[in-house]
């Protein structure tokens, strides 16, 4: 699977990164993460600025790059709140590890 599909990004395959929204930026930053292959990503206030439908996209994508691609993510931000709206998931998971 190509990476801009993997992060629903294919329509804007063709779009200049400067022309895109601040959460498609996000998940274009999550893209080239991947062609690197690298296998620990630091991530820093993931949702900053970022409408929620987006919010939700990148959420699933941190999500699937952990459990499908094995990769290892820390994030950082100031509440929690922003990626307990990402998805159920990350509920599901914090509440394992606490």
């Amino acid at each position: 699977m190509e990476v801009v599909d993997f992060l629903n990004l294919g329509h804007l395959k063709n779009e200049l990164a400067g022309n895109l929204s601040g959460g498609q930026k996000k998940l274009l930053e999550l893209g080239r993460t991947m062609m690197v292959d690298a296998k620990l990503v630091l991530l820093d206030e993931v949702g900053a600025g970022v409408n929620r439908t987006l919010l939700k996209d990148i959420g699933s994508a941190i999500l699937r790059l952990n459990k499908e691609q094995g990769y290892t993510i820390k994030w950082r931000v100031w509440g929690e709140k922003c990626l307990c709206r990402c998805s159920s998931d990350y509920r599901k998971t914090r509440s394992r590890k606490n």
